[in-house]
């Protein structure tokens, strides 16, 4: 039976395996997408895009909002089959997740002044 590749709104950042395609990435390569809320875009990419992902079954999702109070990264995982994402952490401080790798993010250094 052939797989039949699912169609997503490209995230604004997609981690594949390394052994992963050279060029054009399928939904089913990504283990995490992620999407950095943008003002004129909020629903878009706070709801539907995560929909579409959910959808096209991959594994993990992060939701990054830079807007005040406080930059915030959402984590979320798949549910149950037909259950789409499941809120896991919202971090404003350091997130530090294990899946689908370990990793730490310090988030208010996302909006850090850089030096030149």
């Amino acid at each position: 039976m052939a797989r039949i590749a699912a169609t997503v709104r490209a995230p604004d950042l997609v981690i594949v395996r390394v052994d992963g395609p050279p060029e054009r990435v399928e939904a089913g390569d990504v283990l995490l997408a992620v999407e950095i809320i943008a003002a004129g875009t909020r629903n878009l990419d706070s709801r539907l895009k995560a929909f579409e992902c959910a959808e096209a079954d991959i594994p993990h999702y992060r939701l990054v909002d830079l807007d005040p109070p406080a930059p915030s990264i959402t984590v979320f995982g798949l549910g149950a089959p037909g259950d789409g994402y499941v809120e896991s952490q919202i971090a404003t401080g350091e997130l530090n997740v294990t899946a689908p790798f370990p990793s730490r993010v310090d988030v208010p250094a996302l909006l850090a002044p850089r030096g030149t």
